[in-house]
């Protein structure tokens, strides 16, 4: 997500056609990373449970994504939202800019969960 997020600043300076040119090779060097995990090997289709293990090895999220996640009704509710969008952003016939929609999607809705999860704290005390 560092490289989204870099790409995303590069792309606000670049004010040249060579500097807009090499924007748009970085950006697709990273659309073809990102394409790697277009798909989980061998387990299509996919449940919500075996997608959120990945989701949250694959982006490191143990510390942001709590393990009992079906315990909370709204926390699952963003997670099968996001799982769906995952899916329709890895379709063989998805734009690859797709892929980087949802990253956004992803970092929206990790911002929500850390706000939920400390909610849920402040009610606990």
């Amino acid at each position: 997500m560092a490289e989204l997020a870099a790409l995303r600043r590069a792309r606000l300076a670049a004010v040249t056609g060579t500097e807009l040119v090499a924007w748009h090779e970085a950006l697709a060097r990273a659309v073809d990373r990102i394409s790697r995990w277009r798909r989980l090997p061998d387990s299509e289709p996919v449940g919500l449970g075996e997608w959120v293990a990945w989701l949250r090895t694959t982006y490191r999220l143990a510390d942001r994504l709590p393990e009992r996640w079906p315990d909370d009704p709204a926390i699952t509710a963003e997670l099968a939202a996001l799982h769906r969008a995952w899916q329709a952003a890895t379709a063989a016939s998805a734009p690859g800019a797709d892929q980087l929609h949802w990253h956004d999607a992803l970092a929206r809705v990790l911002d929500r969960l850390q706000h939920w999860q400390e909610e849920a704290r402040r009610q606990l005390l």
